[in-house]
């Protein structure tokens, strides 16, 4: 299914229903999202995160974290478990976090230097729905993952994908 360009208050919708939660952060003074939110819309041209391979602006991260966190609340819509987080460090795992947070759930974070049984347990003891991973991860987290979904972000040209453009105003 194809992504629905933004209504006037700002919805994201898939197949006429909104599919981000808008009311994760009602009735909280300010919250890590929403200072975000702020900081990518006033400096939306400016650099956010850099690595050897990669750099991102805050528009970028805002737009492509948006784009994620539409993906995990369409394929998993009523889901309130756990992310797990299955990547190298970089521009990608922080766009996950902020992905996660931003789809009204939490994340738990996973480290493929530790055995395969390690990262086992740790997705069962902590609930994980599914884990997101990259390319360099991906393999991994599908042994160590069993039976929960694993969505390699790598696989997303999350730059490209034509889902909405937010109303800034709404947010």
């Amino acid at each position: 299914q194809e992504f629905e360009p933004a209504g006037a208050g700002g919805q994201i919708l898939l197949g006429g229903r909104d599919v981000l939660p808008r009311n994760v952060c009602d009735g909280v003074p300010d919250t890590l999202i929403k200072q975000f939110r702020r900081q990518a819309a006033a400096h939306a041209n400016r650099l956010a995160i850099e690595a050897e391979s990669e750099a991102l602006t805050f528009g970028e991260l805002e737009t492509r974290s948006d784009r994620l966190a539409a993906h995990l609340c369409a394929s998993q819509p009523s889901d309130k478990r756990p992310v797990g987080l299955l990547m190298e460090e970089g521009p990608n795992l922080i766009m996950a976090m902020i992905a996660v947070l931003k789809a009204g759930r939490p994340f738990v974070a996973l480290d493929a230097h530790f055995s395969g049984g390690w990262v086992s347990q740790a997705i069962a003891g902590s609930g994980a729905g599914c884990i997101l991973t990259d390319r360099k991860t991906a393999d991994f987290a599908r042994r160590a993952a069993a039976g929960v979904e694993v969505i390699d972000v790598g696989q997303f040209d999350l730059s490209r994908m034509c889902y909405f453009e937010r109303d800034r105003k709404s947010t």
